[in-house]
């Protein structure tokens, strides 16, 4: 057994020392090839640097030589402008030498004309002298004569003279006002008749021919019993819920609903149409139907205020004014509609703003404010254009718009450009034809007015009025009136109508002189002997 390993053992040896020296011979060929192939390398790379030594060298002198040539051309080019700068220095030297003799030559000149003139304000100053020194003389012997002549201070002939040359400016003055007055007056009324008839032109707003319901009607007595009760007693109910009067018509057989309150009067209506379609009311119901008559009425008065601030483009309106405005749906002004035409003056107020070239929006609100008085003057003392005036004060409104709807019917002056165009807006829309309708008690108190007005002066034998109270023709004694009489005439007639009569439109003033004269012609007859 112990041979066995032992011979292993050198086996093993043997077999290591033999793969150590393998691997060595290996390892030391391997270097051995590795340094061979770093000389080649160190060899090639060397041939390599002297290969491009030898190239950069061949560069270096082409550069150098191609520098010499460009150094030379860049030599002559200098050389060049060098010779051109020279040339040009002798010229502006020689520019500079004439110029510097001209300036001297004109500084001569120039010294020798300031000598002169010197020489010559010398001259003027010593005559001025004089000539001052001979004025004061003048003028104190001026002064002595007149003070010798008139007996006055001069003092008080300055004033006298200085009073006489102020009148007599004063005098051309005013004779050129006028003529300017005359002038302007000529072609402001043209250029204001142009700017309405364009408004007009322009407003194209349809007409409202809406006209307050005041009653309603019934077949007979005994219809209006069966609905209203015996002796109408659903109607005295009706009365006292709504605030108003209602009238029986027995010949028309009819109820008018009377009161002063536009408001309530539509309400008082609008209840009565409710019973009439319900027919069968007992007397406790009535309540309920006036509180739901007067809601829809709310209801509507609301939405109209809001449709005309919506339809006129008007924003930060205040509610209370917005119900105002709807509340003149049912308030009448000679048969017009109040709601629709305080529309349609601030369309028109507008229209002729935006023709002055002025802002369109103020102008409208204003004139859709101008009546809103007439909503609440049933209620308050005095003047619908104060009331308004003041409620929409007391609601935020511009100072400029209160004051114009305070203007409008003059109760103060107007005095901005704003104040008169809402008056034009309102005679436009209350002159519309139709727009307003006269009821036949008023149509005769004018007629007798102007009557009368035309009778209360001396000379008029008659006097008609013609165009339904648009025209007053007075007949005068020919005897006392002569042409230049006529014509004073008819002005007085004209100034008293505008003093005591407050109706819309114009209203034409026409004086009829009758002349006769009667001519004799006598006729003479001649006899003419022929031969």
């Amino acid at each position: 057994m112990f041979p066995i390993l032992m011979s292993l053992g050198v086996g093993f040896g043997m077999g290591s020392s033999i793969s150590f020296l393998i691997s060595y011979l290996l390892r030391r060929q391997k270097i051995n090839q590795t340094k061979q192939s770093a000389r080649q390398l160190i060899q090639e790379a060397k041939d390599k640097e002297e290969q491009n030594h030898e190239q950069v060298l061949s560069k270096v002198e082409e550069y150098k030589l191609s520098l010499i040539q460009n150094q030379e051309s860049y030599m002559e080019e200098l050389s060049r402008i060098n010779q051109q700068c020279e040339m040009e220095i002798e010229q502006l030297t020689q520019r500079k030498e004439e110029k510097l003799s001209q300036l001297n030559k004109e500084k001569q000149i120039n010294a020798r004309e300031a000598s002169r003139i010197s020489a010559i304000n010398k001259e003027k100053e010593s005559t001025l002298k004089k000539t001052k020194s001979r004025l004061q003389e003048i003028k104190k012997q001026i002064v002595q004569a007149l003070r010798s002549k008139f007996n006055i201070s001069i003092d008080n002939l300055k004033a006298e003279i200085q009073k006489e040359k102020i009148d007599a400016m004063k005098t051309r003055m005013l004779q050129k006002i006028k003529e300017k007055e005359e002038y302007l007056r000529h072609n402001v009324n043209q250029q204001a008749h142009f700017i309405l008839e364009l408004v007009l032109s322009r407003f194209q707003h349809p007409y409202c021919p809406e006209r307050g319901i005041k009653n309603v009607s019934w077949s007979n007595r005994s219809a209006m019993e069966v609905v209203l009760g015996p002796h109408f007693s659903k109607m005295k109910i009706l009365e006292k819920e709504c605030g108003v009067d209602m009238k029986v018509s027995d010949k028309e057989a009819s109820i008018s609903i009377l009161g002063i309150d536009p408001v309530r009067r539509e309400l008082g209506r609008a209840s009565l149409q409710k019973i009439v379609k319900k027919r069968q009311v007992k007397e406790s119901e009535i309540k309920n139907l006036v509180k739901e008559a007067k809601k829809e009425l709310f209801r509507r008065i609301k939405s109209d205020g809001q449709r005309i601030c919506r339809e006129l483009s008007l924003k930060n309106v205040k509610t209370e004014i917005k119900n105002m405005m709807g509340a003149l749906r049912y308030r009448y002004s000679f048969a017009q509609n109040q709601h629709f035409h305080c529309q349609e003056v601030g369309w028109l107020c507008g229209l002729l703003n935006a023709e002055l070239t002025e802002p369109v929006l103020p102008a409208r609100r204003t004139g859709m404010l101008h009546d809103i008085g007439k909503a609440m003057d049933h209620s308050k003392e005095g003047g619908h254009a104060v009331i308004g005036a003041d409620f929409i004060k007391k609601h935020g409104e511009d100072a400029s718009i209160v004051y114009a709807v305070k203007a409008h019917h003059h109760d103060v002056t107007p005095e901005k450009c704003l104040d008169f165009l809402v008056i034009a807006a309102d005679a436009l829309s209350g002159a519309r034809p139709g727009a307003r309708r006269s009821t036949v008690d008023s149509y005769n108190q004018k007629v007798l007015t102007l009557e009368k007005i035309g009778r209360s002066f001396k000379g008029v034998k008659d006097t008609y009025i013609m165009s339904a109270g648009r025209e007053i023709r007075v007949i005068v004694d020919s005897q006392k009136i002569n042409d230049t009489k006529a014509l004073e005439l008819s002005k007085k007639i004209a100034g008293k109508i505008e003093e005591e009569c407050s109706y819309p439109g114009l209203i034409k003033v026409t004086v009829v002189r009758q002349v006769i004269k009667s001519v004799n012609v006598q006729k003479h007859q001649s006899q003419t002997q022929l031969s």
